[in-house]
């Protein structure tokens, strides 16, 4: 399958946006990052699947084994070493300041897929594209089935964004079907050519537009379950992602400068959702030593910085990620 650059390029934009995230920036900043981030991960990913099923005439079971268990190779293993990795780092830290640990408490949310830090993000676009490839299977009323359920999750958060479940199992299963809505909205914009159809001008007017109403609807995010007015989040978070897409997609032969960085860090964006927690709460450390908390009470130029030392700590570990140690971070898998 032909690689599409300008899909590097906005996932490159919005792992980036995800370490700005990060670093505690003004809640206007964060409220516009975390409109969309997240969601533009899940459409793209819904666009990958039209591409990989229009060279198939059908999509039969066989294929679909092979599919699954690469993505279980792919996700599941990041998943899991850097998962626990973080919860022994967790639990060293706690033990130094002789604070109360439970390490089978703590590996709960860890083997029941629920996601610790940013790695939520890991089980809910595994599951959430892999139920899209379900539904792609040679049986004719599975399509009926896919498009019944996306109406129903959709009502579903415009109903209860207020009032979310509060067991773990029901707030899992709302997330993976929050993120299977938006892998089929990816999906049904390439089907559809909506991306490469959109003006630039009319792309870049409907993102500034859309930025101001995800403003307006304040905090959301999947990990957390907060979506505030739940049309707003669908609506904000399609549209944005299509406009930044289709600016991008102006700039598909561009090459050198800043859209190799863009797309440099865009190939690598599961290397960077792994690793970033790590180099942040070192970050952290060390900034708690020496400045008592400076970096997190800095306001807007203080996060920038912040994000900024992040890229680069971040680099070596991308370049490591296309060596040998490439399984690690689900690369270089058959």
């Amino acid at each position: 399958m032909k690689r599409i650059y300008y899909l590097d390029y906005v996932k490159g934009i919005a792992i980036l946006l995800m370490l700005w995230g990060h670093t505690n920036p003004p809640a206007l900043i964060s409220n516009w990052i975390f409109a969309f981030h997240m969601p533009l991960f899940f459409i793209v990913g819904g666009i990958l699947v039209w591409n990989k099923t229009t060279m198939l005439p059908d999509l039969s079971v066989e294929e679909f084994k092979q599919i699954l268990f690469k993505r279980i190779k792919q996700l599941g293993v990041p998943y899991f070493v850097f998962s626990f990795l973080l919860l022994a780092y967790f639990t060293i830290m706690k033990m130094i300041a002789h604070l109360p640990c439970d390490f089978m408490e703590s590996i709960l949310p860890v083997i029941t897929f629920q996601g610790i830090e940013s790695l939520w993000f890991l089980p809910c676009f595994f599951f959430g594209e892999i139920l899209m490839y379900v539904t792609l299977l040679p049986y004719g009323w599975l399509k009926y089935i896919r498009f019944v359920f996306f109406c129903i999750v959709f009502l579903f958060v415009v109903m209860r964004s207020e009032s979310m479940p509060i067991i773990w199992w029901q707030r899992s299963l709302v997330k993976y079907a929050v993120s299977f809505v938006f892998v089929y909205s990816g999906y049904l914009l390439a089907k559809y050519r909506i991306i490469n159809r959109l003006p630039v001008w009319c792309a870049s007017a409907l993102f500034l537009l859309f930025s101001y109403l995800c403003l307006y609807n304040g905090h959301v995010g999947i990990g957390g379950l907060v979506f505030n007015n739940g049309i707003m989040f669908f609506v904000n978070a399609i549209i944005m992602s299509v406009s930044l897409m289709s600016i991008c997609s102006a700039f598909e032969n561009r090459k050198g400068g800043i859209f190799d960085f863009m797309s440099f860090f865009g190939q690598c964006s599961i290397v960077v959702l792994c690793t970033n927690n790590f180099i942040i709460e070192f970050i952290r450390l060390a900034d708690y030593k020496l400045t008592g908390n400076l970096l997190l009470s800095g306001g807007m130029l203080v996060s920038i910085i912040f994000t900024v030392i992040l890229i680069v700590l971040e680099i070596p570990l991308l370049y490591m990620a296309k060596g040998r140690l490439g399984f690690v971070f689900g690369k270089n898998q058959r």
